[in-house]
């Protein structure tokens, strides 16, 4: 069982982690917030390192939260298309805002940790999206000929790709971006009857 003191480093981490970014907090900054010792640190944690990544583990299971999966199980039974336009910029860039400076340096000082952190993400990713394309297909909005399980894989990439370049956008260019990238994932999975639905509901509104 998790001790206070380990619960409390982890909170105060994770809070100013975010905030300030990794690099910018250092473990006296952690230990005078809660007026702990380093030495009483050192019991809980061998380097700053093994905080981060436990801090990582942390966000990772706020970011799979009840209510976030209970959206993520709406996409598979409302009408996909509008699922893609309603879910992807409300919640990505509301990430993107919250963690940016913690992802960023995630990336540039700990990038194994990132790496760690990406593939524990990977098959759960792939599944909702396995689950997304098949409501999509069994609706008759997305093409009956896709291959599952290689766009699915082929999603997942694109994912991380997505949450790098993200890390890389000034806050006027995610807007553009995500709508780029929702208007390429619509032309490749829609059927006509889906490509009917997102011209007249999109394209002819812009």
């Amino acid at each position: 069982m998790e001790s206070p003191v380990r619960t409390s480093i982890l909170k105060t981490a994770e809070t100013l982690f975010v905030k300030f970014g990794i690099r910018s907090v250092s473990i006296d900054d952690i230990c005078k917030e809660i007026q702990i010792s380093k030495k009483t640190f050192y019991t809980e944690f061998e380097q700053k390192a093994d905080l981060v990544a436990e801090v990582c583990t942390r966000i990772v299971g706020k970011q799979k939260s009840e209510k976030e999966q209970a959206r993520l199980a709406e996409m598979t039974s409302n009408n996909p298309i509008d699922a893609i336009f309603s879910y992807r910029l409300p919640l990505q860039s509301k990430v993107h805002k919250k963690y940016a400076a913690f992802l960023y340096d995630l990336n540039k000082y700990y990038p194994e940790i990132q790496q760690q952190r990406l593939e524990a993400k990977t098959d759960e990713i792939r599944r909702m999206l396995a689950g997304f394309l098949q409501s999509g297909v069994e609706q008759g909005w997305f093409r009956s000929d896709l291959n599952m399980e290689l766009m699915a894989q082929f999603l997942t990439k694109w994912q991380g790709i997505t949450s790098t370049m993200l890390q890389e956008l000034e806050p006027d260019q995610i807007p553009p971006f995500f709508d780029m990238l929702s208007d390429a994932l619509v032309r490749m999975v829609c059927s006509e009857k889906g490509m009917a639905y997102y011209t007249e509901n999109y394209l002819s509104k812009q």
